[in-house]
């Protein structure tokens, strides 16, 4: 691959990911009662956000992410409080009894 094609592989797995995360948290506020989709919610956002950074910093290169809006990126992740661990073990435990 060239270096136009995975530029452009990369900003389509970001956009593919903020439409994913997006439709996601619109159907989690419509599910109150159901914490599966509230949990799964959880962890996919914060392993998006995560891919995200990664994809960012490679992108830095090509079209000039400053490195305050990385830091802000990693920020957002750092300072998430939920034990993602934890999380993925009690959707485990739902959707596996």
């Amino acid at each position: 691959m060239n270096e136009e094609q995975e530029l452009a592989a990369a900003i389509a797995d970001m956009v593919i990911g903020l439409y994913a995360m997006d439709s996601l948290l619109a159907r989690a506020q419509k599910a109150e009662a159901d914490q599966r989709i509230k949990i799964a919610a959880k962890i996919y956002v914060h392993e998006t956000l995560q891919h995200f950074i990664r994809l960012s910093l490679y992108l830095k290169n090509y079209i000039g992410i400053g490195q305050q809006t990385i830091q802000k990126a990693q920020q957002v992740v750092a300072n998430s409080h939920d034990d993602y661990v934890g999380l993925k073990r009690q959707l485990a435990e739902i959707v596996i009894p």
